[in-house]
């Protein structure tokens, strides 16, 4: 999957629109990221606004670690 450079531009400006609306997650992920390692257990849940709860789980791979050390670069 290639990306133009529009797309790259694109990315960039959600990213720190995601950041600026939501300012306490990225300070979570770069204070947890020196504890999670591989075969660590991410858990997403969401509640939407009718009250239903979903929940989504991930086992952190190499590349999950890898892209957490990206973050703060």
């Amino acid at each position: 999957m290639a990306f133009n450079p529009m797309q790259l531009l694109q990315l960039k400006d959600r990213y720190e629109i995601f950041q600026r609306e939501h300012p306490k997650i990225i300070p979570f992920l770069l204070t947890v990221k020196e504890r999670v390692d591989v075969g660590s257990m991410i858990e997403i849940k969401i509640t939407t606004s009718a009250g239903k709860t979903m929940t989504a789980g991930l086992k952190v791979t190499q590349n999950d670690i890898k892209t957490l050390h990206m973050m703060d670069k």
